[in-house]
């Protein structure tokens, strides 16, 4: 999987996910190649950060989806009061 894929994966661009875990694009793709390894605690870091990021994400998302879901509740009130078919009596 490229970096890219993987960046696209959490809604960033490249450079975004590499702001995020602290690493260059290139030593992403050393990394990913083989050729260069990480110290395994700054790579521990660099996954708390990213979960760091996720969840802080998926907060503004429910924040989101909240607001939403009460603004279309108070549309639906609102389309409950109207009549549903004016009936005019017949002659």
């Amino acid at each position: 999987m490229k970096v890219h894929s993987i960046a696209k994966v959490f809604g960033m661009s490249v450079n975004q996910f590499c702001d995020v875990i602290g690493y260059s694009r290139q030593y992403l793709h050393m990394v990913k190649g083989g050729t260069s390894k990480v110290v395994p605690r700054r790579w521990k870091a660099a996954m708390d950060s990213l979960e760091f990021d996720i969840n802080a994400k998926y907060d503004i998302d429910i924040q989101k989806a909240e607001r939403d879901k009460k603004t279309r509740m108070e549309m639906l009130d609102e389309l409950r009061k109207w009549p549903t078919e004016k009936v005019t009596p017949c002659p």
